[in-house]
């Protein structure tokens, strides 16, 4: 092997089986092959998406920031509801959720319940162009590109 690569054995992979590839940052390890992602593990963190915007929800209303007569929204049971991974495409008659979806959902109904004086800056605004409207055309640009 050349000085560059940095000859690695892992537990059932055998040197042969490591391709050699250029490394892009020096130290840093090779990006892994495309579709290599844990189900498991991006739904964990979808979920956990979701949960932080029902707490937000939670934070909302317990500040008397909503708007009269808003009403928390039921909260759906994360561990009951069946949900896929926002990465996996849906299959055709797919009823599970995507968890993404629905927090992204939830935050949109949840912005329209705060109160227009709360969402004066620093809270209305952002230094870092991140808005509801720059996740969304983000997403349908995503949604183009496959």
């Amino acid at each position: 092997m050349d000085e560059e690569y940095q000859e690695v054995e892992m537990e059932g992979i055998s040197p042969k089986d490591v391709e050699k590839r250029e490394e892009v940052v020096p130290g840093v390890s090779v990006a892994d092959p495309p579709g290599s992602w844990s189900k498991e593990v991006a739904l964990r963190v979808d979920k956990y998406i979701l949960e932080q915007v029902e707490a937000l929800e939670d934070k909302v209303a317990s500040a008397s920031m909503q708007v009269p007569g808003w009403k928390m929204p039921d909260r759906p049971l994360v561990d009951t509801l069946s949900f896929r991974p926002s990465c996996e495409e849906p299959l055709e008659n797919d009823t599970r959720l995507d968890p993404v979806e629905v927090a992204r959902q939830r935050l949109l109904e949840l912005e329209l319940a705060i109160e227009r004086r709360y969402l004066k800056a620093p809270l209305g605004q952002s230094n870092h162009d991140v808005t509801l409207q720059t996740i969304t055309d983000s997403k349908r640009k995503t949604k183009r590109c496959r």
